[in-house]
């Protein structure tokens, strides 16, 4: 719903080279993700598996870190639902649909394996395609001449380039749940996973690009950062605005499902802490079992525990806080280039190309020294894009 805002800040050539790069580089970030799975046994890769190969010590400080995003990200999503559908119904408090989506969002939270949602997903994909045929459909027909502003092919100000410079990447941005998606899958070859990046990625890419370039030409440089709440008032236009209301609200598991993982991988590498040095200190007999440990499964108490804290604190944000401009800004510039673009890139660096056994030894290349050099890239790229989207955050826009 903001990709209209990105053109208007770069105008329609630059912004959709935008939307490319940004589509490109979370792209080579998830296949690193595919690569890196490989050296870890199949079906057991999360962040803190692979990362305790290469940065045994750094394992929990990234857990922690795709938590922190994640758990944020989500909050958003709740603030937003609850924000939202006063407007949309015309009744009902924000606290009210606080407590009506909990009875959605608890019992999603509860299930343990991503493809419980797939009809939760289903429904979503659905509200962005009525989204995408209501943003067709009134640039054909038109809008009121005083609500269109001028178009523009370059850039009005490199400042607003710079504060727009996130927002594309937050939409690109999912690999919190990627590894998660290749444990699932019942083919994990290389391949298949790669084919699944290319359509994932090219289809988003498409749709940005099209709601982009057809919201910014119904509106010009009128357009707004929710080309949703733009339109005149009508039952179709309350319709779509209900739909990603819930678009939103059900994409909140998808990011509670990473959150849980990573705490408890935290809570279990605490308590390997508290293991007796005399246990720690017994030698593998095998050589896989001198691996580190892949393996961080919840037990059913641990599951529910983790689940119902999270969900507490959640909802006691989401209940007492009601403005979290600063604090999604702060989580889309850190999390969402960290995430997609800094931690493969480190986990592609530290594994490709380096002589590292695989599990699998499938995914390795000829090409092994130029993707681990990619890899460094991608990381030294997302370091610079944090540094420019907090310049925004904080000088910019004088937060």
């Amino acid at each position: 719903m903001a990709m209209p805002l990105v053109l208007k800040a770069d105008g329609i050539v630059f912004g959709l080279a935008a939307i490319f790069v940004a589509g490109l580089t979370c792209g080579f970030g998830f296949y690193l993700q595919a690569l890196t799975s490989k050296y870890v046994p199949s079906g057991k890769a999360t962040f803190f598996s692979i990362c305790k190969i290469p940065y045994p010590k750094l394992a929990p400080m990234f857990d922690l870190l795709i938590a922190f995003n994640c758990f944020g990200s989500g909050l958003s999503y709740l603030v937003l639902f609850a924000d939202l559908m006063p407007e949309v119904t015309g009744f009902g408090s924000r606290v009210s649909w606080i407590v009506a989506n909990m009875f959605i969002v608890v019992p999603l939270c509860f299930m343990r394996r991503l493809d419980s949602l797939k009809y939760t997903s289903f429904l979503a994909l659905g509200a962005i395609g009525y989204m995408m045929v209501l943003i067709c459909v009134n640039y054909f027909v038109g809008v009121s001449p005083e609500l269109k502003g001028d178009i523009t092919f370059t850039p009005s100000g490199w400042t607003d380039v710079i504060g727009t410079f996130s927002i594309p990447i937050f939409a690109f941005a999912g690999h919190q749940n990627m590894f998660t998606i290749i444990n699932e899958a019942n083919d994990k070859s290389v391949s298949n996973l790669f084919r699944i990046i290319n359509i994932s990625t090219f289809s988003s890419y498409t749709l940005y690009s099209v709601v982009g370039m057809l919201g910014y030409l119904t509106f010009g440089n009128k357009v707004q950062g929710n080309i949703m709440v733009m339109y005149t008032p009508s039952a179709l236009i309350s319709f779509g605005q209900g739909a990603i209301a819930f678009m939103v609200l059900l994409s909140y598991p998808l990011m509670f499902h990473p959150t849980r993982t990573c705490i408890n991988n935290v809570y279990q590498h605490m308590r390997e802490w508290t293991l007796e040095p005399a246990f720690q200190e017994i030698q593998p007999l095998l050589e896989t079992e001198a691996l580190p440990k892949q393996t961080l499964d919840m037990n059913n108490t641990e599951f529910t525990v983790i689940t119902s804290v999270l969900l507490v604190i959640a909802y006691f944000f989401a209940f007492t806080v009601s403005s979290f401009g600063l604090v999604v800004a702060f989580i889309g510039a850190t999390g969402c280039t960290s995430v997609a673009m800094i931690v493969p890139g480190i986990f592609g660096y530290g594994l490709i190309g380096r002589g590292i056994p695989r599990v699998s030894g499938e995914g390795s290349t000829k090409y092994d020294v130029v993707i681990r050099r990619a890899a460094l890239g991608l990381a030294i790229y997302g370091v610079l894009v944090m540094v420019c989207c907090l310049y925004a955050i904080f000088v910019l826009e004088g937060i």
